[in-house]
């Protein structure tokens, strides 16, 4: 059995309206034949420009939504046909702290996560003591979360995340929000789940130095499509990133101006009479313009070197795979991918939920789910993609349970009932 998540020819297409609610109805691709490779005991990074399709990619793999195309196996089990074994497998972080229910303490959060993947309550107190301790909230443990502030609810969503100990954890920009110290250690924990727990992690973030810090192997993508993959490192190597090297020459002469242009920098006049040589390079040029300029009988005032950006990597990529789009017609919206109309599918709609198998799914921003929980049933319509977001206080919960609001929800530690206003279930 393999033991990764196995990404091949994934594609996500959501119905649209080009001009308005009464307008054509018509298919946008958000993922595009997508192969990705995620195995155990690695942090794999996913980037991409805003919109490039890396959290309808996570919401797939994590089986929140169904793909229109494709297959998703982890540990070679399918995403869509064996989703209840899958869910067992993996947990989800996403940036945002609408993760959790804000009716309950963050203590009962925790133990209602935790017996929806079946943890052992023994093992449930202690691993929810040690992740309160891990995430700073020991001491507000038994606040109700409406009261937690928002970096506060972030770091409670991100213990929901590790309350199953996964074997995959899917994090999709979890730091957004988080104080330095909270993000720092975050960044320690996953490092340290890949390296010693072997946990497979898939990462999209932001914050490049952290995708820098953490992932040994990258994926860039752009309108749903595989641009390059490789080492931070690699990437950059590929895409020509520079190094840059600025000199400050305090007395510089005829033959140092020869000698920055000899090498290709630009000059700039400093206000006291000095120059700025900047030398952009692939390699670490900084000696050998040094000992030019030194030899030369200038004198040197100051030197700085920035290495090359993964910043300026993935917007190389993605530049390049923009020109490629724009060279064969093909867009996100329209092009061999666009359909004219879209029949309307049973029970869209803004508010309306998908469920199937017995389940109910998440809410827009809260996307949670317990392992026995369904995003959709195997006879369920492909719906309005407005309806694929539900309530915003819906949460997903067991097998046989429809879907509820957080404040209609009573959570105790020792007795988990779950209940409407009035009564219980």
């Amino acid at each position: 059995m393999t033991t990764a998540i196995e990404v091949r020819g994934l594609r996500k297409d959501f119905p649209v309206r080009d001009k308005g609610i009464l307008g054509p109805r018509t298919l946008k691709r958000a993922v595009d034949g997508l192969d990705l490779d995620i195995p155990r005991g690695r942090v794999t990074g996913l980037l991409g420009l805003n919109g490039a399709g890396k959290t309808t990619t996570i919401k797939i793999l994590a089986t929140l939504l169904r793909p229109s195309a494709g297959t998703v196996r982890v540990d070679g089990l399918d995403a869509v046909t064996d989703a209840r074994a899958v869910r067992r497998r993996i947990n989800l972080i996403a940036g945002g702290e609408r993760m959790v229910y804000t009716r309950m303490t963050g203590r009962e959060n925790l133990w209602y996560f935790g017996q929806l993947y079946d943890v052992p309550k023994a093992e449930l107190r202690r691993r929810t003591g040690e992740l309160l301790d891990l995430v700073g909230l020991t001491d507000a443990a038994d606040t109700m979360v409406e009261r937690y502030s928002r970096g506060m609810a972030q770091r409670l969503a991100i213990a929901r995340g590790l309350i199953n100990r996964p074997d995959y954890l899917l994090l999709d920009e979890p730091t957004l929000g988080l104080d330095a110290p909270i993000a720092r250690d975050l960044r320690r924990v996953v490092a340290d789940l890949a390296a010693h727990d072997g946990t497979g992690v898939l990462l999209t973030s932001h914050y490049l130095a952290e995708v820098e810090e953490l992932c040994g192997h990258v994926y860039v993508i752009s309108a749903g499509r595989h641009l390059a993959q490789g080492s931070p490192a690699e990437l950059k190597a590929a895409t020509g990133s520079h190094r840059t090297v600025r000199l400050t020459v305090t007395d510089p002469t005829e033959r140092t101006r020869a000698v920055a242009d000899a090498f290709g920098a630009t000059r700039e006049a400093l206000p006291d009479g000095g120059e700025l040589i900047t030398l952009r390079h692939p390699d670490d040029m900084a000696g050998p313009l040094t000992a030019a300029v030194f030899e030369a009988g200038g004198s040197i005032g100051g030197l700085e070197i920035a290495e090359a950006s993964l910043e300026d990597a993935i917007m190389t990529l993605a530049e390049r795979g923009a020109a490629g789009l724009a060279a064969t017609g093909d867009t996100p919206l329209a092009g061999p991918h666009s359909a004219p109309t879209v029949p309307r599918a049973a029970t869209a709609g803004s508010r309306a939920a998908t469920a199937g198998a017995g389940a109910a799914i998440v809410g827009a921003g809260v996307v949670i789910a317990g392992p026995d929980a369904a995003t959709a049933g195997p006879d369920k319509a492909t719906a309005d993609m407005d309806a694929v977001a539900v309530d915003s206080e819906a949460v997903a919960v067991g097998s046989g349970t429809a879907a509820v609001r957080s404040d209609d929800v009573t959570v105790r530690p020792d007795d988990v009932t779950v209940g409407a206003k009035g009564g219980t279930r």
